[in-house]
């Protein structure tokens, strides 16, 4: 299961430069925006494993696995400003609109809308939430384990002004 894990946030990073890649080239050819573009990324992890060593009778030494652990970056959370932007359901933001950081959540369809297209309708990352803060960008941690909700993108992502400006297909 740990191995698992970190395959999943390693396709869910390599899936998130891909999308700022895309912003990048569209905005090469197009210039900037009339809007901000959000500055996010998931934490960073990696795998730890543990070893027992274990000698040989022909005096030679080798290991045995002893435990796997899957290590996260510590998110600071003074404030409990924890924010869950998008869940496993509907493709859409769970903050309300007046709140600050629904631009952010906003952005996240977008870059979901992204990653959807760009790999014909096969990947991409929900459950997204994490921390943000008036100095720090935002430091996501995601899954998406639910079929149901990936069957029903088409019809119930909304596309947004980012949606429309960079060129992705109307849903």
């Amino acid at each position: 299961k740990t191995l698992i894990e970190a395959n999943v946030t390693y396709w869910a990073t390599s899936l998130l430069s891909y999308s700022y890649s895309y912003i990048a080239q569209i905005i090469s050819t197009k210039g900037g925006p009339p809007f901000k573009i959000p500055e996010i990324r998931f934490v960073k992890a990696g795998v730890g494993i543990v070893h027992n060593a274990t000698g040989s009778k022909t005096g030679g030494k080798s290991t045995t696995m002893r435990n796997v652990y899957l290590l996260e970056e510590f998110i600071e959370n003074e404030g409990n400003n924890f924010i869950k932007f998008i869940h496993n359901g509907p493709a859409r933001p769970l903050l309300d609109e007046s709140d600050p950081l629904y631009v952010i959540a906003e952005f996240l369809c977008f870059m979901q809308h992204i990653q959807y297209e760009k790999t014909d309708s096969l990947a991409y990352v929900s459950d997204l939430q994490g921390v943000q803060s008036l100095e720090d960008d935002a430091a996501l941690f995601g899954q998406g384990n639910v079929g149901s909700a990936f069957d029903k993108f088409e019809s119930e992502h909304i596309c947004n002004e980012y949606c429309e400006w960079f060129n992705l297909t109307t849903l």
